[in-house]
């Protein structure tokens, strides 16, 4: 049984990673910026820094506010022309928490002549973010315009509320990779079904 929850828990897992040798707070910096930004109290800082495994819904708010790139927010972002964050409803392919995109990650993301589309749901409410959301992501297109200029590409960023995103051609033929990323998506939503009963016994 332990190990069935082991395996279901690393399934599930979305807590950034950590990397104690870039960490400013273990260089004794005093630096708490990514408690401080964390707006689920999930980060404490000791000698290092410890995520509450429980707390923590993955938003990525900690790793756009970490200034030394201790932490990493876990898996690869969604290379498609359409993203949606985790409380927006359709089939265009989603993240957590749109805060968890890198600049690189929109500039993987876009379609060739630039062009990509986001869509977040109310922020304000939201119980994976924050309010403060659309204006990280809007630093993030920022920051991801200055290097496509850089490399001489055309980048298009739209950022919209929406309650629906679906992809735009369904007809368009997936890739071995992309059909595996899948795959894993859905492993992860039905380890995540599977543990939320566990999860109010706790």
């Amino acid at each position: 049984m332990d190990r069935v929850l082991g395996w279901l828990f690393k399934q599930v897992e979305v807590a950034p990673d950590y990397h104690a040798a870039r960490c400013l707070a273990v260089k004794g910096t005093g630096c708490d910026a990514c408690a401080v930004a964390c707006p689920h109290e999930a980060i404490t800082i000791r000698r290092h820094v410890v995520i509450d495994q429980v707390d923590c819904t993955g938003c990525g708010i900690c790793v756009d506010a970490c200034p030394s790139g201790a932490l990493e927010a876990r898996g690869d972002a969604p290379a498609r022309a359409r993203m949606r964050c985790s409380i927006v409803d359709g089939d265009a392919s989603s993240v957590i928490c749109l805060a968890r995109l890198a600049p690189t990650d929109l500039l993987r993301a876009a379609e060739a002549d630039g062009s990509l589309l986001l869509a977040r749901g109310a922020c304000a409410t939201c119980t994976v973010g924050d309010a403060s959301v659309p204006e990280r992501v809007a630093s993030t297109i920022g920051r991801a315009q200055l290097l496509a200029d850089v490399v001489g590409r055309r980048l298009d960023v739209r950022l919209e509320e929406r309650e629906r995103l679906d992809h735009d051609s369904p007809e368009r033929q997936l890739s071995r990779r992309e059909l595996l990323r899948t795959s894993g998506d859905g492993a992860r939503r039905a380890a995540a079904s599977a543990l939320a009963p566990l999860e109010r016994l706790a």
